[in-house]
């Protein structure tokens, strides 16, 4: 549920822990204590949405990488690509070199 409701509001920057838990109706010790039980933490749910939201803006051609790592809520491109380089072991800029590789086959 966290992770849909940041998918939503990630674009532009990460929403604040209170917002997120406000928008669920819940209080933030709440949502933590929720989070806590499913074995995660706020900051792991944001990484993953990012990660999520990050495949799909990078199949489209017509933003930038710098577009790209705003609209994800990070403030330079270079902390998005250590980002993308932690979520797949390569840069951003790697996915968008291979536009017709297998996970784009796989997926038609």
């Amino acid at each position: 549920m966290v992770f849909q409701r940041l998918m939503h509001r990630l674009t532009g920057g990460v929403p604040r822990f209170a917002t997120v838990a406000d928008t669920l109706a819940v209080s933030s010790r709440t949502l933590s204590r929720r989070l806590a039980d499913e074995g995660t933490t706020y900051r792991q749910v944001v990484d993953e949405a990012r990660a999520a939201m990050a495949a799909a803006l990078l199949d489209d051609p017509h933003l930038s990488l710098t577009e790209v790592a705003y609209l994800l809520g990070y403030a330079d491109p270079s902390s998005f690509t250590h980002a993308h380089k932690r979520w797949t072991g390569e840069p951003p800029q790697s996915r968008r070199a291979a536009p017709l590789n297998g996970r784009r086959r796989a997926a038609s």
